[in-house]
């Protein structure tokens, strides 16, 4: 009996242990973002500017290609971008509005059709979830959108329609903190 109690708790550890051999997932943790995050592979960090009005926004990104690679997802992608100080005042109707032109934007960027679109929070923050479909109906973007005061914060991953709903998109969404 104690032999085959024995057995069995070492079954359960070799389980347990084997299912953490082989994860290469790499941290990113962007102290200018207050955020912390996983991906499949080391993100590239880059900057965009964009011209807004008067303004020049930043957009700091986060990337992992995976489109070279035997992954469930061609794209990983984290985006902050800091609008004016004055968004930290926006009424409820307003934040919703940002956030549903963050969702605009992005369909039209890849000339895409949106397949949903859910109200979220994060820390109590709002947010959006969005699906679009693109390309014909060859790939899809998963995005959550998150505006935390005057910061926009934007997860994507990219895939091939037939890997929607992969556990490493799930676990990419999953895994982003803020940090204060």
């Amino acid at each position: 009996m104690k032999t085959l109690s024995r057995a069995v708790l070492l079954f359960i550890c070799y389980i347990a242990f084997s299912s953490f051999v082989g994860d290469t997932w790499k941290t990113t943790t962007s102290k200018g973002g207050r955020f912390t995050l996983m991906m499949p592979q080391e993100a590239k960090e880059s900057i965009k500017k964009i011209p807004s009005g008067a303004d020049t926004l930043i957009m700091n990104l986060f990337m992992y290609d995976a489109s070279a690679a035997q992954e469930d997802n061609l794209v990983y992608l984290a985006i902050y971008t800091d609008y004016p100080e004055s968004y930290k005042s926006k009424s409820a109707d307003e934040v919703n509005t940002i956030l549903n032109n963050s969702v605009d934007g992005a369909m039209n960027k890849v000339n895409g059709t949106l397949v949903s679109k859910t109200d979220i929070k994060k820390d109590g923050y709002p947010g959006k979830e969005y699906y679009i479909d693109f390309q014909n109906g060859a790939a899809e973007i998963h995005a959550r959108a998150y505006l935390v005061k005057n910061r926009m914060y934007i997860l994507e991953t990219i895939y091939v329609t037939a890997s929607k709903g992969n556990k490493s998109d799930e676990r990419f969404m999953n895994s982003f903190v803020l940090n204060k």
